[in-house]
Order: structure tokens, then C-alpha cells, then sequence
């Protein structure tokens, strides 16, 4: 009985570290959900975006929620090879309130080309991150990653730009929203 009960505190010790050197530790805990203004997200966009450009891929890494899961990202897009030569353009801003998927936070739906000419359309969903401040999910703008959310939970911050401009690259079928 002894032996379980410190295997038990032992695997509970373990997820917590795991869990908290991932970043995730927040999230699980139910830390309280603040907005995002639109103006941090775009400023952690710009960071993010200064740093892909400049190949300091582990501090862009650093930046989102798993430094492992954004360091799989890259490698998956092909390395620096992907990373786009232009920053991303931000095409429009939406609010994602809290839900049952996450806590909410902004979106900026940013677009553009990779150094290999595809395009790419992005969610950077920028959250509230708890003790470690805003902080995007995935620092990876060019990756072509969409957020999931249930319907109902996205709104247009107001003075916010809604839709896509008509210059904005076209979503490829599978990126539409419907």
C-alpha cells in the first residue's frame, strides 16, 4: 500500500513538472482568461515574424505555449527553407470568447508566401497564458494552421477589420470556413 501511495505522488510530482516546463501548466490549472487586446497580439506577432526572418528559431519557439510542438512545426514545413522571406500580412482580427475548447483569446488571420512561393493563410491565436502572460499557441505564422472553435465563439472586435481584403491570397478549399 505504501509502494503505490509514492508511486502515486511520484507521477503526480512528474505531470506537474511536465506539464509547467511546457507552458501548459496555466491552462490546466483554470487560470482566469483575460482579453487579449489586438494590439499585443500584434505585437507578439511582430516578434514572432522578427524572429523567424532573423533564424532564431529556438527564441520563436520560446514564445508559444510547447517549445517542442513549434520546433516540429518548422521542421515539418521544411525547416528555415519554408520560413517566408516577407513578414505576414494581417488580412483580419477576430475575438475567440472563452468556450469549451479553450480560454479564448485573439486571432489574427495573417497571409502571404513561403520562400518556396505557396501561400499560406494562419490563425495566430494569441491567449492568456496565466502566469506566463499572452502568449500566441504556435509562433509558427506561416504554418497554415486554423483554429477550431465552436460556433458562436468568434466575434469581430469592433473597428476591426472583419473579412479578408480582395489583394488577401486566396484560402485554399480545405482552409475555408463554412
Amino acid at each position: 500500500m505504501r509502494t503505490l501511495f509514492s508511486i502515486a505522488v511520484i507521477v503526480t510530482v512528474l505531470a506537474t513538472a511536465l506539464l509547467t516546463v511546457d507552458g501548459w501548466y496555466p491552462l490546466v490549472a483554470g487560470a482566469p482568461s483575460r482579453p487579449v487586446p489586438t494590439a499585443t497580439a500584434r505585437a507578439l506577432l511582430d516578434r514572432a515574424a522578427t524572429h523567424a526572418l532573423a533564424g532564431r528559431i529556438d527564441e520563436l519557439c520560446a514564445m508559444g505555449d510547447s517549445a517542442r510542438s513549434c520546433q516540429q512545426s518548422v521542421a515539418d514545413l521544411g525547416a528555415r527553407r519554408g520560413i517566408p522571406r516577407q513578414p505576414p500580412r494581417v488580412l483580419a482580427t477576430e475575438i475567440i470568447l472563452p468556450n469549451t475548447d479553450n480560454g479564448g483569446g485573439t486571432v489574427l488571420v495573417v497571409g502571404g508566401r513561403r520562400r518556396d512561393g505557396t501561400r499560406y493563410r494562419t490563425d495566430f491565436f494569441v491567449h492568456d497564458a496565466g502566469v506566463y502572460g499572452f502568449k500566441p499557441a504556435d509562433p509558427v505564422w506561416w504554418s497554415g494552421d486554423r483554429v477550431a472553435s465552436p460556433t458562436g465563439s468568434r466575434a469581430i472586435p469592433k473597428g476591426a477589420v472583419g473579412r479578408p481584403s480582395p489583394s488577401a491570397p486566396a484560402p485554399r478549399r480545405s482552409e475555408r470556413r463554412g
